[in-house]
C-alpha cells in the first residue's frame, strides 16, 4: 500500500507550473486567521532540484533520552503517569491510571515550551472541552482536565489497540465489509460531534483508534472548530490539517463545516477500498492542487471488485462542491446502512467533469488563489503568438521558397537546367517565358515524371491563409469566452464573444451566447430580488442573497453596487433595530416593575422609531391597562383608609401591591400601619375611659363601697396581633433599640432596627425581629394547604436578629474557601449545602462575629418573620416579593432584587428554600406554645419556596422535610443571632 505521508511520496498528479506552485504556496503560508490550516509538519517547502547524495555511513543507534518522558512515574492529583505512549505537535500522551477508580487512562500533556503561550493553552483546553461535549461510543471520552505545577493536561479514555494509520502502514487492507463498518462507525462519531456544532477539521486514519473489539473511536480534536462560535485561536502562517485528506475548501482557505469532515472521511473510505490515496503526491502544494482541480480515479478503475454502489457513495463524499456532497453525517450513515443491507444508496453526485469543463478548468488553474484579472494572460499570449506566426507566413510566402527534394525538380522547356520546385510543388516562371505547365495541365498522353508519387495538395492563397488565421483567432476567443463564463466574468466573456463573431453560425457560438444571456439574466433577477428585500426592510436577507453572487461575479459593477446598497441598508436596519430593542427592553422592564408611566413613555419612543413593530401596541395596551388597575386599586384603598376599615384596608393594600410599583405601595403600607396604631390608641383610650366611668359610678353609689385603688385593665390584643410590636410596619416605634456589640454599623428606618455584621470583608445586614405572638400554620380553607400545616397560637418571648437575605456565595466562599453551588454567582444564594456543612460554617464565621452566636432560625421564628404581621398565604404580592417559577425565567436570580416584606426581609417566599433548626415532625404540638423548637436528628424542616417552584409552593406556611446530610441546588439558608436584652 502507498505511504500516506505527503512528505515521503512521489508526485503522482499532473506537474504544477511554477506560477501555480507559488500561488498554492501563498495560500498555505499566507492563510488568514479565519482559514483552516495545516499542521506545521505539512508546511510546504521550497522546491529545489534533487542532487545525488553520497551514501551515508550507518550511524550507531541513539540511546533512549531520559528526558523524552520527563513526567513518567509522577502522580498528578488523582492520576499516575506511567510511560510515554505518543507525542505530537500539540502535546505528549502518557499511559496512566486514575487512582480513585483504578482504571487506565490516557493523559495528554501540553509541551513545556508551549505552556507559557496563552494561545496554545487556550487551544489545548478547547480540545479537552470539545471532546467532553460529545458522549458517544465512537468518540474518545474526556474524564478530567487540570494543571499540575504549571503543566496543563487532560485525562481521557485509554483505547487498548492501535490507530488505523499504523494498521495500514503495516500492509493490512480490510475486507470490503470491514472497511464499510469502519467508515460507518466514524460517520456515527462525526454525527455525534455535529450535534454539538463541532467540526473536527483533521479526519485521517491516524486519528481513528481501534480497540481489541474493533470499535473505532475518533480522537485528536486539537484543530476542532465550533461552527456557531469563533475562538480566535488560529495562527497566521500555520495551516491546520493534513493535506492528504484536505477538502477543496480547506485548500482554498474557505469556511469549513461538517461537509469538510465528510470529504476527509471519503478519502479514508477510498483508501480502505483501493489501498491507495485518491491524490498521492510528494509536495503538499501539489496534493492541495489535486484536491481542488483534479477528479479522483473511480475506485473500480483501481480495484474492479469494488461494488458500483459503494463507489457512488465514496465519490459523493469526494465532490469538489460541498453542496454536491452529503450535507450531514446522518445522510451518509443512512446510505452506508443501506449498503450493509444490500440496498441501493440515495446519493447521485457521481458524474465526472465534461471535457469542456475540464478545458476551462485547465485554462484558469489557480485563479482562486491570486488576483483574478490576470487569469487569461497565458492563453492570450498563446493566441497572439499563433496569430503572429500565421501573418509572418503570409508575408514571407513569395520570397522565401523552401528547397525541394531533387526528385521534385521540373525541367524548364528549352533548357536542361532544372528549376527547384517550390514548397508547394509549383515552379517559378522565368521572365519572358510562359510558365511550364503543371502536372495537372499536361496532356493526357504525357506521363508524369514520377507516376507512383501522389498528387500534391493545392496551394492555399493568401486570402485563404488569412481566413484560416482569423478563424483560429475566433476559436481561441470563443474558448476564452467559455472559460470566462465558467468563472462568472461576464464582461470578459462579452468582449471575447464579440471577437468570435465570425463563428456566429456555429453551435459553440450559439451555446456560449445563450449561456452568457442566461447568466446575465439570472444576475439581473437576483439584484431585483435583493432590491425588493431592501424595500421590505429585509436587508440582511438581501446581503445573504447577493454575497454568493458577488463571489461568482466579482468584477460586475451592478453586483458590487447592489451589494453595497444592501450592506448599507443592513447597517441602517441594525442601528434602528438596536434602538428599537433598547426602548422595548426599557418598556418591558417598566411593565415588570409596574411603573406604568415609564412603560408608556418607552413604548411611545419605540413607536416613533418603528411603528410597525407588533410588540409596541401590546406594550402600550398593557401600560394603559396597568395604569387603570392602579388608579382603581388606589381609589379603593383610599376609601378604606378614610372609612377606618382596617380589614378592608388590608385587602385593598394587597390589590394595590399587585397593581402598582413599590414607590406607590410602600407609602400605602405605612398609611395602613398608622391607621392600625390610631385604632389601637383609640380602643385603648375608650377602654380607659370606660374603666374610669365605672369607677366614678361605683364611688357615688351609696349601696356600694368604693375600692381603695381602681386600676384600668390592660386591653386585650386582637387575635392576630403581637404584643410587641403592635404595628408590623413600624416595630421600632414600640421596641426599645438595642445596639449589638458585633455590629459594624447600625440604624433605624421605616421597617425597624438594622445592624451590619462584617464577615471576612462581606457585610451582611440583619433586621431586629421583636418578640410577639402569631398564628402559625394555615387555615383549613387556604388553597394548596397540606395537612401538616396545623394552625396554633405561638408566642416568641425573645426578640432576635435575622439576616435580611439568604447567605450569598461570596460570603460562604470568604469563610469556607470554596463554593459548592451548582448555580454560580457571587450575589446569588449559596446552594448545594447540607445542614451539617452549615453548622461548620456558622462555627467558623462565629469566630469573626465578636462574640455573637450564629445559628439557624427555628421553624416558628422563620414563619413569624416571613409573615411580618400578615395572615394570608403571602406577606404581599408574590411577584413583587420574590422570584418563583412564574417570573424567574427558570433561572436562579441574585438576592435582594425583589421587594422586602414589611419587616425588611428579602426573598422569604422564594429565591431558594431555607434550612431551619427544627427536626421534622408532621404532628406539631397543639397551641398555645411558647418558643417551640423540635429537637432530634435525621431530618430537618426546610421552609419557603425557590425560583424553580410554582407560587402555591412558596406560601408562608409551606414546609418540607430534608435529611441533614442531603444537598439540593435550590436549598440555602439565612443566619439568625439572639438579641441581647
Amino acid at each position: 500500500m502507498a505511504d500516506t505521508d505527503p512528505n515521503a511520496q512521489t508526485l503522482a498528479g499532473p506537474p504544477v507550473p511554477p506560477s501555480e506552485m507559488k500561488t498554492l504556496s501563498g495560500a498555505v503560508e499566507g492563510s488568514s486567521p479565519s482559514q483552516p490550516q495545516v499542521t506545521p509538519q505539512t508546511q510546504p517547502q521550497p522546491q529545489t532540484q534533487a542532487k545525488p547524495q553520497p551514501q551515508a555511513k550507518p550511524q550507531p543507534q541513539a540511546k533512549p533520552d531520559p528526558k523524552a518522558a520527563p513526567f513518567a512515574g509522577q502522580v498528578w492529583g488523582d492520576f499516575e503517569l506511567t510511560r510515554l505512549i505518543g507525542r505530537g505537535g500539540m502535546g505528549s500522551v502518557y499511559l496512566g491510571r486514575q487512582v480513585s477508580l483504578d482504571r487506565p487512562v490516557a493523559i495528554k500533556v501540553l509541551p513545556e515550551n508551549l505552556s507559557d503561550d496563552q494561545q496554545f493553552r487556550r487551544r489545548f483546553m478547547l480540545e479537552a472541552r470539545a471532546i467532553a461535549l460529545v458522549s458517544h461510543t465512537n468518540v474518545v471520552q474526556v474524564y478530567s482536565a487540570g494543571t499540575h505545577q504549571g503543566n496543563h493536561y487532560f485525562a481521557m479514555e485509554f483505547v487498548d489497540g492501535s490507530d488505523l494509520q499504523q494498521k495500514l502502514r503495516s500492509g493490512w487492507r480490510p475486507a470490503q465489509g470491514e472497511a464499510l463498518n469502519l467508515i460507518l462507525q466514524a460517520a456515527r462519531g462525526l454525527a455525534a460531534a455535529g450535534e454539538r456544532g463541532l467540526v473536527h477539521r483533521d479526519i485521517k486514519p491516524g486519528n481513528m483508534l481501534l480497540d481489541q473489539k474493533n470499535t473505532l473511536k475518533l480522537t485528536d480534536f486539537g484543530l476542532v472548530k465550533l461552527a456557531s462560535e469563533n475562538h480566535g485561536l488560529t495562527m497566521a502562517g500555520v495551516v491546520m490539517g493534513t493535506v492528504s485528506y484536505f477538502s477543496p475548501e480547506q485548500g482554498r482557505g474557505l469556511a469549513c463545516d461538517q461537509r469538510t469532515d465528510l470529504y476527509a472521511l471519503g478519502v479514508v473510505f477510498y483508501e480502505l477500498l483501493t489501498g491507495t490515496l485518491p491524490f498521492p503526491g510528494h509536495e503538499p502544494t501539489s496534493v492541495i492542487y489535486q484536491h481542488i482541480h483534479v477528479e479522483p480515479p473511480p475506485p473500480r478503475t483501481i480495484d474492479p471488485f469494488v461494488p458500483e454502489d459503494w463507489q457512488r457513495v465514496c465519490l459523493t463524499c469526494l465532490q469538489k462542491n460541498p453542496d454536491d456532497r452529503y450535507q450531514q453525517a446522518t445522510e451518509l450513515i443512512a446510505d452506508l446502512e443501506r449498503l450493509q443491507r444490500g440496498e441501493k444508496p440515495l446519493c447521485h453526485n457521481t458524474k465526472a467533469p465534461t471535457a469542456a469543463l475540464a478545458t476551462a478548468e485547465t485554462i484558469v488553474v489557480g485563479q482562486r488563489f491570486r488576483g483574478r484579472r490576470n487569469w487569461l494572460l497565458p492563453l492570450s499570449l498563446t493566441a497572439a503568438a499563433l496569430a503572429a506566426a500565421t501573418l509572418a507566413a503570409i508575408t514571407l510566402w513569395p520570397t522565401s521558397p523552401a528547397p525541394a527534394a531533387p526528385s521534385a525538380a521540373i525541367p524548364q522547356p528549352g533548357t536542361a537546367t532544372p528549376v527547384p520546385a517550390q514548397m508547394t510543388g509549383t515552379a517559378t516562371p522565368v521572365p519572358g517565358q510562359k510558365p511550364a505547365p503543371t502536372q495537372a495541365q499536361q496532356p493526357a498522353t504525357q506521363s508524369p515524371s514520377e507516376p507512383n508519387q501522389p498528387a500534391e495538395p493545392p496551394v492555399p492563397t493568401q486570402t485563404q491563409l488569412a481566413a484560416q488565421a482569423k478563424a483560429a483567432e475566433a476559436q481561441q476567443a470563443l474558448t476564452r469566452c467559455r472559460a470566462a463564463l465558467a468563472q462568472g466574468e461576464l464582461a470578459i466573456a462579452e468582449r471575447e464573444l464579440a471577437s468570435a463573431a465570425s463563428l456566429v453560425d456555429t453551435a459553440d457560438y450559439v451555446s456560449a451566447k445563450e449561456e452568457l444571456r442566461r447568466q446575465r439574466e439570472a444576475m439581473i433577477n437576483r439584484i431585483a430580488e435583493a432590491d425588493a428585500l431592501i424595500t421590505q426592510r429585509q436587508a440582511g436577507r438581501a446581503v445573504a442573497l447577493l454575497a454568493p453572487l458577488a463571489e461568482r461575479h466579482p468584477h460586475e459593477p451592478a453586483v458590487g453596487s447592489a451589494l453595497r446598497r444592501a450592506t448599507d441598508a443592513n447597517e441602517r436596519e441594525a442601528v434602528v433595530a438596536r434602538a428599537l430593542a433598547a426602548q422595548l427592553d426599557l418598556g418591558h422592564q417598566a411593565l415588570s416593575r409596574r411603573d406604568w408611566p415609564a412603560a408608556s413613555a418607552a413604548f411611545s419612543a419605540a413607536k416613533a422609531i418603528d411603528a410597525t413593530a407588533p410588540a409596541i401596541a401590546q406594550g402600550l395596551a398593557s401600560a394603559e391597562a396597568g395604569q387603570r388597575r392602579q388608579s382603581a386599586a388606589q381609589a379603593a384603598f383610599d376609601a378604606r383608609i378614610e372609612a377606618k376599615d382596617l380589614r378592608g384596608g388590608e385587602a385593598a393594600l394587597t390589590d394595590l401591591q399587585n397593581a402598582a410599583q413599590m414607590s406607590i405601595s410602600l407609602p400605602a403600607a405605612d398609611r395602613l400601619a398608622r391607621l392600625r396604631q390610631q385604632l389601637d390608641a383609640e380602643r385603648l383610650a375608650a377602654q380607659q375611659a370606660a374603666a374610669q366611668q365605672t369607677a366614678a359610678t361605683a364611688a357615688t353609689t351609696p349601696s356600694q363601697r368604693p375600692p381603695a385603688v381602681v386600676e384600668a385593665p390592660a386591653p386585650a390584643p386582637p387575635p392576630t396581633a403581637r404584643p410587641i410590636p403592635p404595628s408590623p410596619a413600624a416595630p421600632a416605634s414600640v421596641v426599645k433599640r438595642a445596639v449589638p456589640t458585633w455590629a459594624s454599623n447600625h440604624g433605624n428606618d421605616a421597617r425597624g432596627d438594622w445592624a451590619d455584621l462584617d464577615l471576612a470583608g462581606i457585610v451582611q445586614r440583619f433586621r431586629l425581629i421583636p418578640a410577639g405572638m402569631f398564628t402559625m400554620g394555615s387555615p383549613a380553607d387556604e388553597k394548596d394547604r397540606r395537612k401538616d400545616e396545623v394552625q396554633r397560637q405561638v408566642t416568641l418571648s425573645k426578640a432576635f436578629w435575622l439576616a435580611d437575605s439568604e447567605c450569598t456565595q461570596q460570603c460562604w466562599t470568604k469563610v469556607m474557601g470554596k463554593n459548592p453551588s451548582a448555580f454560580k454567582g457571587n450575589d446569588h444564594a449559596v446552594n448545594e449545602i447540607s445542614f451539617v456543612e452549615i453548622q461548620r460554617f456558622l462555627a467558623q464565621a462565629g469566630t469573626q462575629a465578636q462574640g455573637a452566636v450564629l445559628r439557624l432560625p427555628s421553624e416558628a421564628e422563620w414563619e413569624y418573620a416571613c409573615r411580618a404581621g400578615t395572615t394570608g398565604p403571602f406577606a404581599g404580592a408574590i411577584d413583587v416579593l420574590t422570584w418563583h417559577r412564574g417570573n424567574s425565567n427558570s433561572k436562579a436570580q441574585p438576592v435582594r432584587t425583589k421587594a422586602a416584606n414589611p419587616w425588611g426581609l428579602y426573598d422569604m417566599h422564594g429565591g431558594v428554600l431555607e434550612w431551619t433548626q427544627d427536626a421534622w415532625t408532621d404532628t406539631p404540638a397543639p397551641d398555645p406554645v411558647t418558643d417551640p423548637l423540635v429537637m432530634g436528628k435525621s431530618k430537618r424542616v426546610i421552609r419557603g419556596g425557590c425560583w424553580n417552584m410554582s407560587a402555591p409552593l412558596c406560601r408562608s406556611a409551606a414546609r418540607r422535610p430534608m435529611s441533614e446530610g442531603d444537598t439540593w441546588d435550590v436549598l440555602g439558608f439565612r443566619i439568625a443571632i439572639d438579641a441581647t436584652p
